[in-house]
């Protein structure tokens, strides 16, 4: 969801039981979940990848998210109280400060943090978990949006995307601080499609058989 991993990396049973100190037995059943929720595809010898989606895929997956998230974000414009309001605005600022310093893990960790916040202030658990799964198929590739596929491209996002990116979550900041569900909703909707948008205009979505 973090984007941690990135699409084709190998996940290893016995690696994974390694790195968290526990036996094998609860990493197996985990990975057998994020296999039957599409995070992961299963792999001979007992390992499994991240798989690398198709253009059609992530683009059926970004109109789920419109939906859902604009929704969620319209619903907790009405619950949301002043502190967390106050953690979104500073989640904000240290969005800005990784992306100009280039960073995209951190980057990518706190993006996840700030949109989990506003889903979780709607109050709406079953359509939480729809959305933490939509994050699990989407999450790999968007370790794509600093990265991008050439020096060009790189520019052009930094000067570009990323200031949209900045403009939308300052706006759904806004918005919730207002109450304003609809100007959230907006907000919520054009960060998403940007994101896709960008996404699918580089050359790894063009090669990636459907």
């Amino acid at each position: 969801m973090t984007g941690q991993l990135s699409p084709g990396d190998p996940v290893k049973l016995q690696t994974l039981a390694e790195a968290f100190g526990t036996s094998a037995m609860p990493v197996r059943e985990a990975l057998k979940q994020l296999v039957a929720e599409q995070a992961l595809v299963a792999r001979p010898n007992r390992s499994a990848i991240v798989p690398l989606l198709t253009a059609e895929r992530l683009d059926e997956v970004r109109c789920i998210r419109v939906a859902l998230e604009g929704m969620l974000a319209e619903r907790a414009a009405a619950r949301i109280t002043a502190p967390t309001v106050q953690r979104l605005r500073m989640l904000h600022d240290d969005m800005c400060g990784a992306v100009h310093a280039g960073e995209i893990k951190r980057y990518l960790a706190k993006n996840q943090e700030f949109h989990f916040i506003i889903y979780t202030a709607a109050d709406l658990p079953n359509a939480l978990r729809l959305v933490q799964n939509l994050w699990l198929q989407v999450g790999p590739v968007m370790n794509f949006l600093l990265g991008g596929e050439n020096k060009d491209k790189k520019t052009m996002l930094r000067a570009n995307v990323t200031d949209i990116f900045e403009d939308n979550h300052f706006r759904v900041v806004e918005a919730l601080d207002r109450k304003d569900g609809l100007a959230a909703r907006e907000a919520i909707a054009n960060d998403v499609n940007v994101a896709a948008d960008y996404l699918l205009s580089l050359k790894h979505f063009k090669s990636v058989p459907s």
